[in-house]
């Protein structure tokens, strides 16, 4: 199939296509425009029925409405009307009945009319309530008749076009084959290497321009080919061109500089003879060879560097990269050449004090990193990933803030902050790692903000040092001066505590004992010879003694646990609390009370701080009792390993009346007391004595309780 005949093929086609999509349209318009002109007529007949009718309805005035029914029908294309009040009763009706006969809804396209009539519906309303409907119905006739005519014209019309198409296309597949010929023609010349030909050129339209164009294109190949020439005989690099059989044909004047031959006495030439070392020429002919067998090359359009001989037999290292081309059904290779002794002299110096800087990276206690201009993590050496256990990849491209097991106080987070916005240079920045092993690293970073000699910022370079072993010294010193200050005022208060403790033991408790000793002789003496109220009063006086002598004993045993400084020794819990249920043996028969020891463990502590501790503990749980209930009390222990080295945890636990949750704290203070005396007896000392034990042995002791279920008293022992 020639050119013209594919010319009016393809024309005609495209006509066609369009053509088809054209009369689509069009028609499609046509018809969704009347069928628009239709619906829209169709509402406003409804719209304006409904305003003429509306004080029809409403009064139910049906002759009128009727007489508009036949007004209505009157309008061309009508087929019908009716009118349906509030309740769905037909008020009046006028048109084809046949349509009644059928369910009737309203339609929103013309696609959605059935047997030739749109029906249109309007609601009757005032005031927001609706009292009715119109229903009326449009034929389509009109338009489906106006649609078909439509289609007739345009079916004919391109008809009329594909035949004016056709002998269009035959005249231009004319005109542009015979312009064709003679591009073909000028093509083929300069294929010959007849560069700069020109064709005729006729006229000034666009196959005049292409004939232009092609006569700029031949002047300007000529004009590329003295360009290449100029090209090759400037260029810096050494040019050497060679056929497939390895002779020399093109040889430019940086190859003449830089190998010490002429032009002249090199074309022609084999290469190898040339500038190929005599070791290297057996493998470059084999590579010639394996090239024009296989198509394969170890040197081909890349950069390597070779061994090169100059004309004196002086040989120099080299980069070439080579090319190849198919001319004439022929290989021809275009080797480009430069000297790079000094390059490759640059590069193994830089190499190896990048080496020299890496053992010394490698080696240092510090380690050594760059950020980004974002300051985003580059590279870190070696010693940062034995410091804060992080590879090189789980570095590369965070933030500092971003990393696995990193801590900053909130301060130096914003001083890095500020100096990562600002392009400072920081200095001694304090950082924490949690090691993998659970071991804490401290880390002062500083580095330099590098930029470039333009001026141009690229990052930071900077050092890390593990400081972990100063800042254990330093909080070591600090918190042996914390333990100083501390001891010497405990040394002061124990002083205190002893001072009061000799008061309350001589000075106070001696006009006590006259107190209570000149009661009892009133008593033993002359009681019988009182009245019921002198009898009052001496028995308040005694009470209170015996009150005075308990709190002032309290306050002893509770000062003691202070300044008590037995050495500690190894404690068998069981032995106390058994020591402790013989001395209240009387006690807890009285009371009808179960007490229950489980497995307790040895501590570290002073025997007879925890007897005073369990003595305390167990009365509560005998006295806290509801009446007419029977004590039960158990200690029990066990050990929990998830803190530290462990702990022991001691449990002492009652069916008492309990304790309410908000005083939990409350009852460990001195003085502090939930009942009345007269219903329970006590100082309201005893629990803030075992808490001051529990403390003088690095413990703590909570209760959990709830008021009516007892309580449970726990003790914590840290494992020594």
């Amino acid at each position: 199939m020639n050119f013209r005949t594919k010319t009016i093929l393809g024309i005609a086609a495209i006509e066609a296509a369009l053509l088809g999509i054209l009369i689509y349209s069009g028609l499609g318009y046509l018809r969704d425009s009347n069928a628009r002109q239709l619906i829209d007529r169709a509402d406003s007949l409804a719209a304006a029925f409904v305003s003429m009718t509306k004080d029809a309805v409403l009064s139910t005035d049906l002759a009128s409405l009727e007489t508009f029914a036949d007004e209505l029908m009157k309008n061309p294309g009508m087929e019908f009307v009716r009118v349906i009040d509030g309740q769905q009763r037909v008020l009046a009706t006028r048109g084809d009945l046949d349509h009644f006969a059928r369910p009737l809804r309203p339609h929103r396209t013309i696609d959605e009319a059935t047997h030739g009539v749109f029906v249109a519906r309007k609601p009757i309303e005032e005031a927001g309530v609706t009292y009715g409907n119109v229903e009326l119905g449009v034929s389509t006739a009109q338009i489906e008749s106006t649609y078909q005519a439509a289609q007739r014209w345009a079916i004919g019309l391109g008809a009329l076009e594909m035949v004016l198409v056709a002998l269009f296309s035959f005249v231009l597949g004319t005109y542009l084959t015979r312009l064709l010929h003679r591009l073909t023609d000028g093509a083929n010349a300069i294929a010959d290497g007849r560069v700069g030909l020109e064709i005729p050129v006729v006229g000034r339209d666009e196959l005049a321009r292409t004939a232009v164009a092609f006569n700029t294109m031949s002047a300007q190949l000529a004009a590329d080919q003295k360009t290449r020439a100029a090209m090759l005989h400037s260029a810096l690099d050494a040019i050497v061109v060679m056929d497939d059989v390895g002779s020399v044909l093109e040889f430019n004047p940086a190859a003449e500089s830089l190998f010490g031959y002429q032009r002249a006495e090199a074309i022609g030439q084999k290469l190898g003879d040339l500038i190929i070392p005599v070791a290297d020429r057996h493998r470059h002919a084999h590579g010639l060879d394996n090239y024009k067998a296989t198509g394969d090359s170890a040197v081909l359009d890349q950069r390597t560097v070779v061994t090169a001989r100059r004309s004196d037999d002086s040989e120099f290292r080299a980069e070439l990269s080579v090319t190849a081309m198919r001319i004439d059904d022929r290989d021809v290779f275009t080797g480009f050449v430069r000297d790079v002794t000094e390059e490759q002299r640059a590069r193994l110096a830089l190499i190896e004090s990048e080496a020299r800087f890496r053992d010394f990276a490698s080696t240092a206690s510090d380690f050594f990193f760059e950020l980004d201009q974002h300051g985003c993590f580059g590279w870190v050496s070696d010693r940062f990933g034995d410091i804060c256990q992080l590879t090189a990849a789980e570095v590369e491209g965070k933030l500092l803030t971003d990393l696995k097991h990193f801590e900053i106080d909130a301060e130096d987070a914003a001083i890095w902050h500020d100096r990562i916005a600002g392009r400072e240079h920081f200095r001694d920045l304090r950082v924490r790692f949690n090691a993998a092993d659970s071991t804490l690293h401290h880390v002062a970073l500083n580095a330099r903000a590098v930029w470039t000699a333009g001026g141009q910022f690229t990052g930071y370079r900077g050092t890390g040092a593990d400081i972990t072993e100063a800042v254990r010294v330093i909080h070591a010193e600090r918190e042996r001066a914390e333990e100083e200050v501390h001891r010497t005022m405990l040394e002061r208060s124990n002083r205190d505590l002893q001072e009061f403790a000799y008061i309350a033991s001589h000075d106070m408790q001696e006009p006590l004992r006259k107190i209570r000793t000149f009661g009892d002789r009133i008593v033993s003496t002359a009681h019988d010879k009182l009245d019921d109220r002198q009898k009052d009063y001496l028995d308040r006086m005694v009470g209170a003694a015996q009150r005075m002598q308990a709190l002032i004993d309290g306050l002893l045993t509770y000062s003691r646990v202070q300044t008590e400084w037995n050495e500690r020794e190894d404690v068998e819990l069981n032995d106390v609390v058994a020591n402790v249920l013989v001395d209240l043996d009387e006690t807890i028969a009285r009371a009808g009370a179960t007490v229950e020891v489980g497995e307790l463990p040895c501590v570290r502590g002073i025997g007879t701080q925890l007897g005073q501790l369990f003595l305390n503990l167990i009365l509560n749980g005998l006295k806290f009792q509801m009446e007419g209930s029977k004590p039960t009390i158990r200690v029990s222990a066990e050990f929990d390993r998830t803190q530290g080295k462990g702990v022991w945890r001691v449990f002492v636990q009652d069916n008492g009346i309990g304790i309410e949750p908000e005083h939990r704290e409350t009852i460990f203070g001195v003085f502090q007391r939930l009942h009345s005396r007269a219903t329970y007896a006590g100082t309201g000392i005893g629990l803030a004595v075992c808490r001051r034990i529990m403390e003088r042995h690095s413990g703590t002791i909570e209760v959990v309780s709830t008021s009516g279920e007892g309580a449970k008293f726990a003790l914590e022992f840290p494992k020594e």
